[in-house]
Protein backbone atom coordinates (compact mmCIF):
# COMPACT_ATOMS: atom_id res chain seq x y z
CA UNK A 1 0.00 0.00 0.00
CA UNK A 2 2.57 2.39 1.10
CA UNK A 3 4.92 1.70 -2.69
CA UNK A 4 1.37 2.15 -4.32
CA UNK A 5 0.81 5.75 -2.52
CA UNK A 6 4.65 6.68 -3.26
CA UNK A 7 3.66 5.85 -6.89
CA UNK A 8 0.06 7.75 -6.98
CA UNK A 9 1.83 10.82 -5.27
CA UNK A 10 4.76 10.78 -8.32
CA UNK A 11 2.01 10.44 -10.53
CA UNK A 12 0.51 13.02 -9.27
CA UNK A 13 3.21 15.55 -9.31
CA UNK A 14 4.08 14.69 -13.37
CA UNK A 15 0.33 15.14 -14.20
CA UNK A 16 0.01 18.13 -12.47
CA UNK A 17 3.00 19.77 -13.32
CA UNK A 18 2.38 19.04 -17.01
CA UNK A 19 -1.25 20.11 -16.35
CA UNK A 20 -0.15 23.71 -15.25
CA UNK A 21 2.15 24.26 -18.03
CA UNK A 22 -0.01 22.96 -21.13
CA UNK A 23 -2.78 25.39 -19.41
CA UNK A 24 -0.61 28.36 -19.51
CA UNK A 25 0.92 27.68 -23.12
CA UNK A 26 -2.02 26.39 -24.48
CA UNK A 27 -2.70 22.90 -26.01
CA UNK A 28 -3.14 24.27 -29.86
CA UNK A 29 0.22 25.56 -29.18
CA UNK A 30 2.28 22.26 -27.87
CA UNK A 31 0.26 20.62 -31.19
CA UNK A 32 1.50 23.30 -33.55
CA UNK A 33 5.14 23.23 -32.67
CA UNK A 34 4.68 19.32 -32.92
CA UNK A 35 3.67 19.57 -36.39
CA UNK A 36 6.37 21.46 -37.63
CA UNK A 37 8.83 18.96 -36.43
CA UNK A 38 12.11 19.10 -38.72
CA UNK A 39 12.62 14.63 -39.38
CA UNK A 40 16.44 14.99 -40.14
CA UNK A 41 16.54 16.65 -36.71
CA UNK A 42 15.15 14.27 -34.90
CA UNK A 43 16.73 11.03 -36.58
CA UNK A 44 19.98 13.06 -35.92
CA UNK A 45 18.90 12.93 -32.17
CA UNK A 46 18.18 9.53 -32.49
CA UNK A 47 21.23 8.27 -34.12
CA UNK A 48 23.73 10.51 -31.57
CA UNK A 49 21.53 9.02 -28.83
CA UNK A 50 22.32 5.54 -29.88
CA UNK A 51 25.99 6.47 -29.71
CA UNK A 52 25.81 8.24 -26.27
CA UNK A 53 24.15 4.78 -25.35
CA UNK A 54 26.90 2.42 -26.73
CA UNK A 55 29.32 4.45 -25.27
CA UNK A 56 27.60 4.56 -21.94
CA UNK A 57 27.86 0.56 -22.09
CA UNK A 58 31.35 0.33 -22.55
CA UNK A 59 31.92 2.59 -19.96
CA UNK A 60 30.10 0.18 -17.53
CA UNK A 61 32.02 -2.71 -18.97
CA UNK A 62 34.96 -1.16 -18.31
CA UNK A 63 34.07 -0.30 -14.44
CA UNK A 64 32.47 -3.96 -14.37
CA UNK A 65 35.68 -5.37 -15.46
CA UNK A 66 37.78 -3.38 -12.51
CA UNK A 67 35.34 -4.63 -10.14
CA UNK A 68 36.19 -8.35 -11.54
CA UNK A 69 32.90 -9.21 -13.13
CA UNK A 70 33.84 -10.37 -16.43
CA UNK A 71 30.83 -10.03 -18.77
CA UNK A 72 31.20 -9.33 -22.18
CA UNK A 73 30.09 -6.42 -23.96
CA UNK A 74 27.24 -7.61 -25.75
CA UNK A 75 25.84 -9.10 -22.90
CA UNK A 76 26.64 -5.86 -20.63
CA UNK A 77 25.19 -3.79 -23.32
CA UNK A 78 21.55 -5.69 -22.99
CA UNK A 79 21.70 -4.74 -19.21
CA UNK A 80 22.24 -1.32 -20.03
CA UNK A 81 19.53 -0.51 -22.51
CA UNK A 82 17.14 -2.69 -20.02
CA UNK A 83 18.34 0.04 -17.43
CA UNK A 84 17.62 2.72 -18.99
CA UNK A 85 13.96 1.53 -20.63
CA UNK A 86 13.25 1.50 -17.31
CA UNK A 87 14.98 4.81 -16.18
CA UNK A 88 12.02 6.43 -18.26
CA UNK A 89 9.34 4.40 -17.77
CA UNK A 90 10.21 3.27 -13.71
CA UNK A 91 9.22 5.58 -10.64
CA UNK A 92 12.36 8.10 -11.53
CA UNK A 93 14.83 8.70 -14.15
CA UNK A 94 17.55 6.61 -11.88
CA UNK A 95 14.93 3.53 -11.65
CA UNK A 96 16.56 1.71 -14.32
CA UNK A 97 19.58 1.45 -11.75
CA UNK A 98 17.92 -1.32 -9.53
CA UNK A 99 17.41 -3.47 -13.11
CA UNK A 100 21.03 -3.13 -13.36
CA UNK A 101 21.81 -4.01 -10.27
CA UNK A 102 19.38 -7.38 -10.10
CA UNK A 103 21.19 -8.80 -13.44
CA UNK A 104 24.70 -7.81 -12.40
CA UNK A 105 23.96 -9.35 -8.73
CA UNK A 106 21.91 -12.34 -10.30
CA UNK A 107 24.55 -13.44 -12.99
CA UNK A 108 27.40 -11.73 -11.44
CA UNK A 109 27.16 -13.25 -8.10
CA UNK A 110 29.33 -10.03 -6.17
CA UNK A 111 26.68 -7.59 -5.06
CA UNK A 112 29.08 -4.93 -3.80
CA UNK A 113 31.14 -4.95 -6.90
CA UNK A 114 27.49 -4.29 -9.03
CA UNK A 115 26.87 -1.76 -6.58
CA UNK A 116 29.92 -0.12 -6.56
CA UNK A 117 29.95 -0.10 -10.41
CA UNK A 118 26.77 1.48 -10.79
CA UNK A 119 27.49 4.41 -8.40
CA UNK A 120 30.30 5.26 -10.30
CA UNK A 121 28.85 5.10 -13.44
CA UNK A 122 25.79 7.70 -12.09
CA UNK A 123 29.18 10.22 -10.02
CA UNK A 124 31.22 10.40 -13.24
CA UNK A 125 28.07 10.93 -15.50
CA UNK A 126 27.11 14.07 -12.46
CA UNK A 127 30.34 15.22 -12.46
CA UNK A 128 30.87 15.13 -16.23
CA UNK A 129 27.42 16.66 -16.50
CA UNK A 130 28.64 20.11 -14.16
CA UNK A 131 31.69 20.36 -15.38
CA UNK A 132 30.02 21.14 -18.61
CA UNK A 133 27.57 23.59 -17.05
CA UNK A 134 31.06 25.68 -15.50
CA UNK A 135 32.54 25.53 -18.56
CA UNK A 136 29.93 26.85 -20.45
CA UNK A 137 29.00 29.50 -17.71
CA UNK A 138 32.88 30.60 -17.47
CA UNK A 139 32.14 31.90 -21.09
CA UNK A 140 29.41 33.74 -20.26
CA UNK A 141 30.77 35.81 -16.39
CA UNK A 142 29.34 38.19 -16.31
CA UNK A 143 25.80 38.04 -18.44
CA UNK A 144 23.06 38.76 -16.11
CA UNK A 145 21.00 36.38 -16.71
CA UNK A 146 23.57 33.86 -14.77
CA UNK A 147 23.74 35.78 -11.80
CA UNK A 148 21.48 33.25 -10.23
CA UNK A 149 22.37 30.41 -11.91
CA UNK A 150 26.26 30.73 -10.80
CA UNK A 151 25.89 29.65 -6.92
CA UNK A 152 24.16 26.89 -7.88
CA UNK A 153 26.78 25.04 -10.52
CA UNK A 154 29.53 25.64 -7.73
CA UNK A 155 27.82 24.24 -4.96
CA UNK A 156 27.46 21.25 -7.24
CA UNK A 157 30.90 21.20 -8.01
CA UNK A 158 31.98 21.13 -4.72
CA UNK A 159 29.58 18.69 -3.42
CA UNK A 160 31.25 16.14 -6.41
CA UNK A 161 34.57 17.33 -4.97
CA UNK A 162 33.78 16.40 -1.68
CA UNK A 163 32.56 12.95 -2.46
CA UNK A 164 35.57 12.25 -4.52
CA UNK A 165 38.06 13.14 -1.75
CA UNK A 166 35.99 11.28 0.47
CA UNK A 167 36.23 8.55 -1.60
CA UNK A 168 40.14 8.97 -2.80
CA UNK A 169 41.39 9.23 0.99
CA UNK A 170 41.19 6.68 3.16
CA UNK A 171 41.21 8.16 6.38
CA UNK A 172 38.09 9.93 5.80
CA UNK A 173 36.11 7.07 4.55
CA UNK A 174 37.04 5.34 8.04
CA UNK A 175 36.09 8.78 9.81
CA UNK A 176 31.93 8.02 7.98
CA UNK A 177 32.14 4.41 8.57
CA UNK A 178 33.00 5.71 12.60
CA UNK A 179 30.01 8.07 12.61
CA UNK A 180 27.59 5.87 10.70
CA UNK A 181 28.67 3.00 13.03
CA UNK A 182 25.39 3.61 15.58
CA UNK A 183 22.87 4.36 13.62
CA UNK A 184 23.20 1.49 10.78
CA UNK A 185 23.44 -2.63 11.45
CA UNK A 186 26.75 -4.08 11.13
CA UNK A 187 26.23 -6.58 8.20
CA UNK A 188 25.16 -3.25 6.01
CA UNK A 189 28.77 -1.33 7.32
CA UNK A 190 30.42 -4.35 6.25
CA UNK A 191 28.69 -4.43 2.84
CA UNK A 192 29.36 -0.43 2.58
CA UNK A 193 32.93 -0.94 3.38
CA UNK A 194 33.37 -3.63 0.10
CA UNK A 195 31.78 -1.17 -1.81
CA UNK A 196 34.12 1.50 -0.64
CA UNK A 197 37.03 -0.02 -0.92
CA UNK A 198 35.86 -0.86 -4.63
CA UNK A 199 35.43 2.61 -5.21
CA UNK A 200 38.70 3.72 -3.25
CA UNK A 201 40.85 1.40 -5.21
CA UNK A 202 39.18 2.39 -9.03
CA UNK A 203 40.28 5.87 -7.79
CA UNK A 204 43.79 4.73 -7.52
CA UNK A 205 43.94 3.54 -11.23
CA UNK A 206 44.75 6.84 -13.04
CA UNK A 207 44.83 5.30 -16.27
CA UNK A 208 41.63 3.74 -16.08
CA UNK A 209 39.89 6.96 -14.36
CA UNK A 210 41.00 9.05 -17.26
CA UNK A 211 39.21 6.59 -19.66
CA UNK A 212 36.39 6.76 -17.80
CA UNK A 213 36.59 10.33 -17.44
CA UNK A 214 37.16 10.38 -21.04
CA UNK A 215 34.13 8.44 -22.19
CA UNK A 216 32.00 10.28 -19.30
CA UNK A 217 32.51 13.06 -21.22
CA UNK A 218 31.51 12.59 -24.60
CA UNK A 219 28.32 10.73 -22.89
CA UNK A 220 27.43 13.62 -21.56
CA UNK A 221 28.39 16.16 -23.94
CA UNK A 222 26.06 14.53 -26.57
CA UNK A 223 23.41 14.28 -23.97
CA UNK A 224 23.66 17.71 -23.65
CA UNK A 225 23.51 18.17 -27.44
CA UNK A 226 20.08 16.18 -27.81
CA UNK A 227 18.00 18.90 -26.16
CA UNK A 228 19.76 21.16 -28.88
CA UNK A 229 18.91 19.24 -31.16
CA UNK A 230 15.62 18.81 -29.82
CA UNK A 231 15.43 22.86 -30.09
CA UNK A 232 16.84 22.67 -33.69
CA UNK A 233 13.69 20.27 -35.02
CA UNK A 234 11.62 22.87 -33.49
CA UNK A 235 13.01 25.36 -35.38
CA UNK A 236 14.26 27.17 -31.88
CA UNK A 237 17.71 29.44 -32.06
CA UNK A 238 19.36 29.59 -29.48
CA UNK A 239 23.26 29.52 -28.26
CA UNK A 240 24.59 26.08 -27.48
CA UNK A 241 26.39 27.31 -24.29
CA UNK A 242 23.33 27.95 -22.86
CA UNK A 243 22.61 24.38 -23.00
CA UNK A 244 25.67 23.55 -21.56
CA UNK A 245 25.05 25.52 -18.46
CA UNK A 246 21.05 24.73 -18.30
CA UNK A 247 21.26 21.16 -19.01
CA UNK A 248 22.97 19.33 -16.51
CA UNK A 249 20.71 21.01 -13.95
CA UNK A 250 17.60 20.17 -15.81
CA UNK A 251 18.94 16.61 -15.55
CA UNK A 252 19.77 16.89 -11.63
CA UNK A 253 16.43 18.12 -11.20
CA UNK A 254 14.55 15.16 -13.13
CA UNK A 255 16.70 12.67 -11.07
CA UNK A 256 15.08 13.57 -8.00
CA UNK A 257 12.47 10.81 -7.17
CA UNK A 258 9.44 12.37 -7.40
CA UNK A 259 8.10 12.04 -10.42
CA UNK A 260 7.30 9.48 -13.16
CA UNK A 261 10.92 9.45 -15.18
CA UNK A 262 11.52 13.29 -14.29
CA UNK A 263 7.94 13.77 -16.67
CA UNK A 264 6.97 17.33 -15.71
CA UNK A 265 10.04 18.30 -13.47
CA UNK A 266 12.06 18.71 -16.46
CA UNK A 267 9.59 20.69 -18.31
CA UNK A 268 8.95 23.20 -15.36
CA UNK A 269 12.91 23.71 -15.31
CA UNK A 270 13.13 24.00 -18.86
CA UNK A 271 10.67 27.07 -18.76
CA UNK A 272 12.57 28.83 -16.03
CA UNK A 273 15.49 28.30 -17.03
CA UNK A 274 16.06 28.74 -20.30
CA UNK A 275 13.56 31.99 -20.95
CA UNK A 276 16.98 33.78 -19.24
CA UNK A 277 18.21 33.25 -23.01
CA UNK A 278 14.96 34.47 -24.99
CA UNK A 279 12.99 30.98 -25.57
CA UNK A 280 9.73 31.45 -24.48
CA UNK A 281 7.37 28.78 -22.38
CA UNK A 282 5.74 27.61 -25.47
CA UNK A 283 8.81 26.84 -26.82
CA UNK A 284 10.92 25.45 -23.86
CA UNK A 285 7.60 22.77 -23.14
CA UNK A 286 7.66 21.01 -26.58
CA UNK A 287 11.46 21.49 -26.92
CA UNK A 288 12.22 19.58 -23.57
CA UNK A 289 9.06 17.11 -24.41
CA UNK A 290 10.57 16.16 -27.76
CA UNK A 291 13.96 16.02 -26.02
CA UNK A 292 11.95 13.28 -23.65
CA UNK A 293 10.44 11.34 -26.53
CA UNK A 294 14.25 11.35 -28.10
CA UNK A 295 14.82 9.68 -24.66
CA UNK A 296 12.24 7.20 -24.78
CA UNK A 297 13.01 6.34 -28.70
CA UNK A 298 16.63 5.55 -27.93
CA UNK A 299 15.71 3.38 -25.22
CA UNK A 300 13.06 0.95 -27.00
CA UNK A 301 15.21 -1.86 -27.44
CA UNK A 302 15.61 -2.12 -23.85
CA UNK A 303 12.16 -3.48 -23.97
CA UNK A 304 12.98 -5.98 -26.56
CA UNK A 305 15.68 -7.07 -24.42
CA UNK A 306 14.02 -7.31 -21.34
CA UNK A 307 11.74 -9.70 -22.46
CA UNK A 308 14.22 -11.52 -24.20
CA UNK A 309 16.45 -11.97 -21.11
CA UNK A 310 13.36 -12.80 -18.70
CA UNK A 311 12.86 -15.26 -21.83
CA UNK A 312 16.37 -16.98 -21.61
CA UNK A 313 17.03 -15.98 -25.14
CA UNK A 314 19.53 -12.97 -24.41
CA UNK A 315 23.17 -13.20 -25.58
CA UNK A 316 25.23 -13.98 -22.07
CA UNK A 317 28.32 -14.45 -23.40
CA UNK A 318 31.12 -14.34 -21.16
Amino acid sequence: MRDRFILGLKFLVSGLLLYILIRKIGLENLFASFSQIRWPWFAAGIGLFTISNLTGAFQWFLLLRYAGISFSYARVLQYYYIGLFFNNFFLSNMGGDVFRLYYITRYGQNGAAALSTVFMDRFFGFTMLTFLGIAGGIYWVGVAELGKIWPTLLALAIIWGGVFVVLSVRRLGSLFHFFLKPFLPEKFLLRLRDVYNLIHGFSRRRKLLSAVLATSLIIQGIRVSIHYIAARALGIQAPFLAFMVFVPLIALLASLPISIGGLGVREQSGVFLFRRVGIAPHQAVPMELLAYILTIASSLPGMVLYWFVNKGRAIHGA
